[in-house]
């Protein structure tokens, strides 16, 4: 059986979005192409939910830049919010970028930034820079010029930004590096996980960027949850009044949205990433069905539900290991096992109440009518609806009555939310199968519940 921790995806060079199981190669292309026409420097947002994969777009974006011969560097801000100030960690990417040509400018950068870089300790500074660049003439520079300016370090950023003339030597010297390192296209400097930083921290770096280090030749990436980080800043600020929209503006030039994945390839990816044939294409089960069926009903309550990628890879890592307690010849029903799984995790109380029979048959359709409904595409609502009657019917019989009078031919309550002319067709044929006899309800809780302590 596969991991169930999701391993990192491999990149390859030669291809960057092989692995890729999203199909978003077409939207580094056209985020290399916006770079490509506004080669003289600006800020790009890349915009998306937590959890839908952006990072690992922007690694395969990455190295897609690189294969097309420009320079990057990347910070990922949630790792370096400890560090006091961003500009140390910036400044420390941007020496990764050093050579003969231009390793002086850098340096001379570096004593001009000493001045104006807020709050920095002399020995911390200099060890963060022989941290990333490892250039012990330039780290000995910093130290020396950090203990001559100790009385301008202890002020606030905002008096060093009226000290116009010192931020556009700063800027002056940092695009003469840039020059000089005769980079044919704009440095492309990747800044992830800003939305996930201190609030202070994350407002810091986005001032940072734009009082110091926009200049000719650098393009900004920030790759962000937009949402989080407004939060993020009406927190810093300690007022939901802020509009963090507007506050954004001053910061990005260009927002593009990634688009939301197509999520039945990765579930089909999923699938197979798990190795859930391991299980399904055993002597006993081949040939049935069940491995299609179970990745409908995944993609359909996905989708329809909205869920991250990180919240459907949990719902299959937790399925496959679930079923590691079923043997070869036991059924699954795959299609109700997975729902129950997603009760169990986005629906915790209905799936409580089905555990523990307190369900009346009235409340019981009510409730999984309207959550079956949407995934109509997959089963119809009315089917997966009977088949949890017919089944609770069996689990909950020795405390509720009959849900249905066969004689009659009718339900023993009434219900709005679906046609009982349909229910009742449905739950004749569920009548039918094979497994009706047993307790069904009683033999997935019983495998699921092994796992209980899942979070």
């Amino acid at each position: 059986m596969g991991a169930i921790k999701h391993k990192e995806i491999e990149i390859p060079v030669e291809n960057p979005f092989e692995n890729c199981q999203l199909g978003r190669a077409r939207y580094a292309t056209v985020l290399t192409e916006i770079i490509g026409a506004n080669p003289s420097g600006f800020v790009l947002a890349v915009n998306s939910e937590w959890g839908t994969g952006k990072s690992t777009f922007v690694k395969m974006w990455m190295q897609h830049l690189i294969g097309q011969g420009y320079q990057t560097l990347c910070i990922n801000a949630w790792e370096n919010d400890l560090i006091a100030d961003p500009s140390v960690a910036i400044l420390g990417e941007l020496g990764k970028l050093s050579n003969d040509k231009n390793k002086a400018f850098f340096e001379d950068a570096i004593k001009v930034g000493a001045t104006i870089i807020k709050h920095t300790l002399p020995d911390l500074l200099k060890a963060f820079v022989k941290q990333y660049v490892d250039i012990d003439a330039v780290a000995e520079a910093v130290k020396n010029t950090a203990k001559a300016s100790a009385e301008l370090l202890s002020e606030s950023v905002e008096e060093y930004t009226k000290k116009k003339e010192g931020i556009e030597d700063f800027k002056k010297q940092l695009e003469e590096y840039l020059e000089k390192g005769e980079f044919k296209r704009p440095v492309v400097f990747i800044i992830d996980e800003l939305d996930r930083c201190r609030p202070d921290y994350a407002v810091e770096f986005l001032e940072k960027i734009k009082h110091f280090f926009s200049v000719q030749g650098i393009v900004f990436v920030l790759v962000l949850d937009k949402e989080q980080l407004g939060n993020s800043i009406k927190g810093f600020y300690g007022s939901d009044r802020i509009n963090s929209e507007e506050y954004l503006r001053r910061f990005i030039d260009i927002e593009y949205r990634l688009p939301q994945p197509e999520l039945r390839n990765f579930c089909e990816y999923l699938y197979d990433y798990f190795e859930f044939d391991d299980f399904f294409s055993s002597k006993e089960r081949s040939g049935n069905g069940e491995p299609a069926e179970l990745k409908r009903i995944a993609s359909s309550l996905s989708l329809k539900n909205n869920l991250t990628l990180r919240q459907i890879e949990k719902l299959f890592a937790h399925s496959r290991l679930v079923l590691k307690s079923f043997s070869s010849n036991n059924y699954v029903i795959p299609h109700l096992f997975f729902f129950l799984i997603f009760l169990r995790n986005h629906k915790p109380d209905v799936y409580k109440k089905l555990h523990l029979k307190v369900y009346e048959y009235q409340d019981l359709v009510e409730e999984i009518s309207s959550i079956a409904s949407i995934i109509h595409d997959c089963i119809e609502t009315e089917y997966i609806v009977a088949e949890l009657l017919v089944f609770y019917g069996t689990y909950a019989r020795e405390i509720h009555k009959e849900y249905y009078n066969s004689e009659k031919g009718s339900l023993t309550f009434s219900t709005s939310t679906i046609s009982s002319e349909k229910l009742i067709e449905s739950i004749k044929s569920i009548d039918r199968n094979p497994y009706n006899g047993d307790n069904v309800l009683s033999h997935l809780f019983s495998k699921i519940e092994l796992y209980s302590n899942l979070v």
